[in-house]
């Protein structure tokens, strides 16, 4: 920017140094026409109706601009969303504090919570798969809070998924987990399995695990990303096993906002989940993983990834839109541009008509010759009319002023006539006499100018 002012100060100063200063003017771009003034100095026609309509096609347009700045204010104009799909061979995704999974037994205070402290039935394993491989398993139980219902829920925090289906980079790795039957080897020094009578008391009850899926979305209108919980269910059998695959369809987002200027915001998040379920035996559960277990939740990443881009209009955008519809308010112009020209024919055919009929002259409300006194015959009326028309064309008033110059040579001949080269205006009011007498006299006073600009004639 500094480089192409440096320059521009340069060519100034080529100017300067060269004089040709003169020579500028040639690149204006910014010169006004020049124009014949009409009545009262006007350049252009103007008329009531046209002032009228003005004034309520710019004060729609004023009133549409503040609804539509209201309105943008409060996030009611939505953005232009492109969502399309992409296949990813290799992603990673890290849930951090966010837990993707939750699950429950929701129990009354007098039924076994399987993940109570002290008496412990059940307990939830995490292992990953890298590769196939099998990682130790970790207890979730340290990840237990207390639900609004009353019973522990465990969540599942600080997981990395990766997808990769390239030879290089980090391995592919799932997160499976598993409820098994408690196990001291799992357990932590201050917790203790339960006994076998409340095992078995645990068996009798009706038990269902609830299962909580966390996805996110965003929210067009608040501008914020917005967390949302899906809730399901499955009953609780001990002589068979269930496993539930979700695969998680990951989802990039890119947001454009800014009230000028652009300004971008970047967001990863699992935007929705597919499932696959199946129910298993015992059996097949110790060949296939070598313990038996009754849930088995897999998570996954789905190579489908989301891109989402979201871009807000920012004040020029919407000055741009509401100039759109101001344009075709402004469309009106055309008939009122129709009107001014038919009502400025009308009144300088009357301006030329009243010089050959003074005071007897009647036109109505847009200009138009309704009567002239002395004249009854309406065709008349509209042959003068004609006439006076034709006065109005270019061609016709160069004609009368070149047989004005004619006439005048003929009258007072070249040397008489070239004295007009030399009249002057006088100035000074105090000159005892300033009659006209003859052509020879080369002074005119300011009032006798009067007469040739009078812009009222009637």
């Amino acid at each position: 920017m500094y480089n192409c002012l440096f320059f521009a100060i340069h060519i100034f100063i080529f100017f300067i140094n060269y004089n040709l200063m003169q020579y500028l003017s040639l690149f204006d771009s910014f010169g006004s026409s020049i124009q014949i003034r009409g009545y009262k100095g006007q350049t252009q026609q103007k008329s009531t109706i046209g002032g009228l309509t003005t004034v309520v096609v710019y004060s729609l347009s004023f009133c549409y601009l503040i609804y539509v700045l209201v309105l943008w204010q409060a996030g009611d104009i939505g953005p232009s969303v492109a969502r399309y799909n992409e296949v990813l061979n290799y992603t990673i995704y890290e849930s951090g504090d966010q837990s993707l999974f939750d699950f429950t037994f929701f129990t009354s205070e007098s039924e076994i919570d399987p993940f109570s402290d002290q008496n412990i039935v059940l307990i939830p394993l995490l292992v990953y798969y890298v590769e196939g491989v099998q990682t130790e398993p970790v207890n979730l139980l340290k990840y237990k809070i207390r639900s609004k219902f009353g019973s522990i829920l465990i969540k599942t925090k600080n997981l990395t998924l990766i997808l990769n289906n390239q030879p290089f980079g980090q391995k592919q790795q799932d997160a499976q987990i598993y409820i098994v039957d408690c196990q001291q080897k799992y357990l932590d020094s201050n917790q203790t399995c339960a006994s076998q009578e409340i095992i078995d008391k645990f068996k009798q009850q009706s038990n269902h695990i609830f299962y909580f899926n966390t996805i996110q979305t965003y929210n067009t209108r608040l501008k914020e990303m917005q967390t949302v919980q899906k809730k399901q269910y499955l009953a609780f059998d001990y002589e068979s096993s269930y496993n539930l695959y979700m695969q998680l369809n990951s989802a990039n987002l890119n947001v454009e906002d800014g009230l000028l200027f652009q300004n971008l915001n970047f967001y990863k998040y699992i935007d929705d989940i597919s499932f696959i379920s199946q129910v298993q035996t015992k059996e097949f559960n110790l060949k296939s993983v070598g313990f038996n277990f009754y849930f088995c939740f897999v998570l996954s990443l789905s190579p489908l990834v989301y891109q989402v881009d979201v871009r807000y209009q920012n004040l020029g955008e919407i000055f741009a839109m509401v100039g759109s519809i101001a344009s075709i308010l402004m469309s009106v112009g055309i008939l009122m541009e129709q009107f001014n020209s038919f009502y400025q024919d009308n009144i300088l055919i009357y301006k030329i008509l009243q010089q050959y009929f003074p005071n007897k002259i009647t036109i109505n409300r847009i200009g138009q010759i309704t009567d002239i006194k002395g004249l009854q015959d309406n065709k008349q009326i509209k042959k003068l009319s004609e006439l006076a028309e034709s006065k109005l064309n270019i061609l016709n008033i160069i004609y009368q002023i070149s047989r004005m110059e004619l006439f005048l040579l003929h009258k007072f001949g070249r040397s008489e006539l070239s004295l007009a080269n030399d009249f002057i205006i006088q100035t000074d009011q105090f000159e005892e006499s300033h009659e006209l007498n003859s052509l020879d006299a080369k002074k005119f006073y300011i009032e006798d100018m009067e007469i040739f600009a009078n812009d009222n004639i009637s």
